[in-house]
């Protein structure tokens, strides 16, 4: 499967480039094991790409406070666009809001 988007900071700021992000494979799950980093590029896209099917965490960080946290599905042959933006942070939506 295939994940990428873009990533944006505030409304109206431009792109964040060479932000870190990772894609954390969930305890219990088959893809428990799976951990994906990278940063984004000039224009701030990212792209996962090849990650085995399963249940993911998107977050930008391990340790300090995120400010995405989103729950991702992912099916063989996915390509899912994503954009982490103001609406989807976790001021707006936190999918593992007990994670610390």
């Amino acid at each position: 499967a295939t994940l990428s988007g873009t990533v944006l900071g505030e409304p109206g700021s431009r792109p964040l480039t060479r932000h870190q992000i990772f894609l954390k494979g969930l305890a219990g799950t088959p893809t428990q094991d799976e951990y994906h980093s990278l940063r984004t590029d000039p224009q701030g896209r990212y792209r996962f790409v090849n990650v085995p099917p399963g249940d993911y965490m998107l977050t930008d960080t391990v340790s300090a406070p995120p400010t995405w946290r989103l729950r991702i599905s992912l099916k063989r042959g996915d390509v899912l666009p994503l954009d982490l933006t103001p609406d989807n942070n976790t001021g707006t939506r936190n999918d593992f809001p007990d994670v610390r």
